[in-house]
Parts: C-alpha cells; sequence; structure tokens
C-alpha cells in the first residue's frame, strides 16, 4: 500500500514573484542600499512565503508528515482565527495591459487566513479553479483571452472553515 502523497503547486506568479523578491532582498543586502529597499525587499519575501506555507497547510489538513515534507516546520500552538468566515463584499477585477491576464482586489475578510479565486465565461453555469492567496490581491493568469470573465473570491479559514462566494465581477481580457 503506497503512501497518499499531496502534489503542491504554488501559481507561477508566486514563484517568479518569490525569484524577484529573492534576488531584491540578496542585491539589497549585500550592496547596502537604503533600509526602506531592504525592508521592502524583506516584506515581499515573507508575503510571498506565506502565501506559500498556507497553501501547504491547506493541502495537508493537519498531516505533520506532509507539511514537514514539504520543506516547512510545524508549530506547536498555530495562529489562528476562530469563527465564521466573512463574505468578500468588494471585490473589483480590472483588465491588465497583458493578454489572459486580470488583476483581482479587495478587503480582509474577518477570520480568512487565505483566499480562493474562481472563474467562469459562461456567466456561471461552470467554475473554474483559479488562484489561491494570503494577499487581498492577485494578478490572475492564464485567463480565456479576448472575452469576458467573471471572478469571483472567498474566504478560507482554519477546520476547513469556507466563507460564502463574493457576488462575481466581470472583466474584458485581452
Amino acid at each position: 500500500m503506497s503512501a497518499k502523497r499531496h502534489l503542491i503547486h504554488p501559481s507561477t506568479s508566486d514563484v517568479g514573484s518569490l525569484a524577484v523578491a529573492r534576488h531584491v532582498h540578496q542585491q539589497t543586502a549585500e550592496s547596502g542600499v537604503n533600509e526602506q529597499s531592504h525592508y521592502v525587499a524583506k516584506t515581499a519575501l515573507l508575503s510571498i512565503m506565506n502565501t506559500i506555507a498556507l497553501q501547504v497547510d491547506l493541502i495537508a489538513n493537519g498531516d505533520r508528515g506532509v507539511i514537514l515534507e514539504s520543506g516547512f516546520e510545524v508549530r506547536k500552538k498555530p495562529v489562528r482565527h476562530h469563527g465564521e468566515v466573512g463574505l468578500v463584499n468588494d471585490l473589483m477585477a480590472l483588465r491588465t495591459e497583458f493578454p489572459n491576464e486580470a488583476l483581482v482586489k479587495w478587503s480582509k475578510v474577518t477570520a480568512a487566513d487565505m483566499y480562493a479565486l474562481e472563474y467562469t465565461v459562461d456567466l456561471g453555469t461552470t467554475w473554474h479553479n483559479g488562484n489561491y492567496t494570503s494577499g487581498k490581491s492577485i494578478r490572475m493568469e492564464g485567463l480565456p483571452g479576448k472575452t469576458d470573465v467573471m471572478i469571483r473570491v472567498r474566504g478560507l479559514g482554519t477546520a476547513g472553515k469556507k466563507g460564502p462566494w463574493s457576488d462575481p465581477v466581470s472583466v474584458f481580457v485581452l
């Protein structure tokens, strides 16, 4: 009997952002660039690592082995929000200058550690898994181009708690 394996795939934008943030952080640390630039690079790096850690935690569903195998440590007392996950009310999607991409923004939701995004091109008949993030905005890449895309988001909390899906917003994607 083989052990069940979890495949963890951070989004392309997370991996690319992580590489850029790491490079900038190293350059600013080595060259003695001002403290503000160093702080910005370090903050970006920590934010991306936190997003990936939350993705691992979500996929692991409390399995210490999966968390350790992915290279993260297991906390003795995780810092978590308790209670019901709130509703995203102020979702906004903007077209970018790049094809097959939209910038999606919203405000923090009560008890949410992460956010799940989905999109549809058929007025909600079929929803496609989009991205996961711990932030309050994300560039969704790989969307169908030259069409209107509807996007929705919901907060994800502890112990599998999920907030309700937001009302979808529409954006024309290049």
